[in-house]
C-alpha cells in the first residue's frame, strides 16, 4: 500500500499511465490488423493466380 501511495503523489504518474494505456492499446489493435490485413492480401494474390490460369 505504501507504494501505491506514493505513486499517486508523483505528479508523471498520471501520464505514465496514459501513456501506457495508450502503448498497450495500440499493440493490441495493430496485433489484429496487420496479420487480418496480411492474410487478405495473401488471400487475393492465389486468387488472381487462379483467375489468370482459365
Amino acid at each position: 500500500m505504501k507504494w501505491f501511495k506514493y505513486l499517486t503523489v508523483i505528479p508523471d504518474a498520471k501520464r505514465a499511465l496514459v501513456n501506457t494505456l495508450i502503448i498497450a492499446i495500440a499493440k493490441v489493435i495493430l496485433n489484429i490488423i496487420i496479420p487480418l490485413v496480411f492474410a487478405l492480401l495473401l488471400n487475393e494474390v492465389t486468387n488472381y493466380k487462379q483467375s489468370r490460369e482459365f
